[in-house]
């Protein structure tokens, strides 16, 4: 009697827990299965690299491990990456210097001088025109670096365990902020020249709005900062 008892308790208990995972686990239609690392990503956060002809060269990469976990994927799954507040803040900084290039041709015409550390040198030998392939070439430059950027948060946002590359990305993406606001106060001081200010009021104006533009920034990303560093 007793061992009739065991056996109907142990299948309670098994049935119990086979529910359990029946709703906690996704359905395996929905999601891709590492077979080295047993990870599990759900299709619909999956990023799909390689070229979509036909599907033939379409594939999945594991977060934990970088191998690749699926292939040939359908094209109606490639998603794309999804825009977060860091992104919007970060693909402001292409067309900086563009705006920066107006800047110092507007500094010029009323008998300014270009004392960039890159832009003085091509100023002094190619001109104005310098000036606009400088700033076009770093409006590309810029514009592929940002692009890295949202692709590695992506990835860890997807499961990367990695202490240090999450350090990693954070710290760059402060030096890319940090970065944009310094250039927006070169354009900002390049734009007073005809207030013809002191230079120590041009100086605490550069940083003003240097410190400003970096403080707003912090505090406009600071929900997706604490993501990224979260285990």
């Amino acid at each position: 009697m007793l061992g009739g008892l065991w056996k109907t308790w142990k299948t309670l208990i098994f049935q119990r827990n086979k529910c359990v995972l029946d709703e906690e686990m996704p359905e395996r239609e929905k999601v891709y299965v590492c077979k080295r690392c047993g990870y599990v990503l759900p299709k619909r956060d999956a990023v799909v690299s390689g070229w979509g002809a036909e599907s033939s060269s379409t594939h999945v990469h594991c977060p934990r491990r970088g191998k690749i976990l699926a292939r040939y994927v359908e094209q109606e799954r490639r998603n794309t990456l999804e825009s977060d507040r860091i992104d919007k803040v970060l693909f402001i900084l292409p067309f900086i210097p563009l705006v920066d290039a107006a800047s110092t041709l507007f500094l010029l015409t009323f008998g300014g001088k270009e004392s960039g550390i890159l832009a003085e040198p091509v100023y002094e030998r190619y001109g104005q025109f310098g000036l606009v392939a400088l700033s076009i070439f770093a409006f590309f430059a810029l514009f592929g670096c940002v692009w890295f950027l949202k692709y590695a948060k992506t990835r860890i946002k997807q499961g990367e365990r990695s202490k240090p590359n999450r350090v990693a990305l954070v710290v760059a993406v402060n030096l890319f902020f940090f970065g944009e606001a310094y250039l927006t106060g070169i354009i900002v001081q390049n734009f007073l020249v005809l207030l013809l200010l002191p230079s120590l009021t041009l100086f605490a104006i550069l940083w003003g709005v240097i410190l400003a533009y970096f403080a707003s920034v912090i505090f406009f990303t600071r929900t997706e900062m604490k993501q990224l560093t979260r285990e």
